[in-house]
């Protein structure tokens, strides 16, 4: 089966631009099963995904508390890899355990603390938790300031890629 969503991610895909290659790799090298992705919107992070667990054989559930925004001839394509939850991610009763976790959506440290409490023990040990927008100019030191005190008080490195909007990848 051709794979449209390798395509869409660099002719479409706008908001991860030096990050692209480094979550499609994270998912193939964690052979992730399964990827949660908590804030869809355009679905940019979601091509990515989609288009890495087409080749693990895993399974996406992208959560937003709004329907995506995003291109339905593409998505269509492989809507078998794609669980669209339209919720509030802290109300979502999710309890699985997660082998990559992608947060994009919220931007106050008050949100992405919790989300990292709710879905960030759920990761795997081995497991990774990616964080967008790390270096954004409007919000990005309220996200840092939030992996801090998170991975602080697990004793769990992470790494900041600071290009771009940035992003923190946490280690599980």
């Amino acid at each position: 089966m051709p794979d449209p969503f390798i395509n869409s991610i660099y002719q479409q895909t706008t908001d991860f631009l030096e990050h692209k290659e480094l979550i499609f790799s994270a998912v193939l090298q964690l052979n992730a099963k399964v990827v949660v992705e908590l804030g869809t919107d355009v679905g940019d992070s979601t091509r990515i995904l989609a288009s890495a667990v087409y080749r693990t054989q895993g399974h996406l559930w992208t959560i937003d508390i709004l329907p995506p925004k995003w291109n339905e001839e593409v998505m269509a394509l492989y809507k078998h890899l794609i669980t669209v939850i339209t919720s509030d991610s802290l109300t979502y009763p999710w309890t699985n355990p997660v082998d990559l976790l992608l947060i994009d959506s919220d931007h106050t440290k008050e949100h992405v603390k919790k989300e990292l409490d709710k879905y960030g023990t759920l990761v795997k040990k081995g497991g990774l938790i990616i964080l967008h927008d790390t270096h954004h100019s409007a919000f990005g030191g309220r996200i840092t300031e939030a992996i801090n005190e998170w991975t602080t008080a697990r004793g769990l490195p992470w790494k900041d890629f600071p290009e771009h909007h940035g992003l923190g990848v946490i280690y599980a």
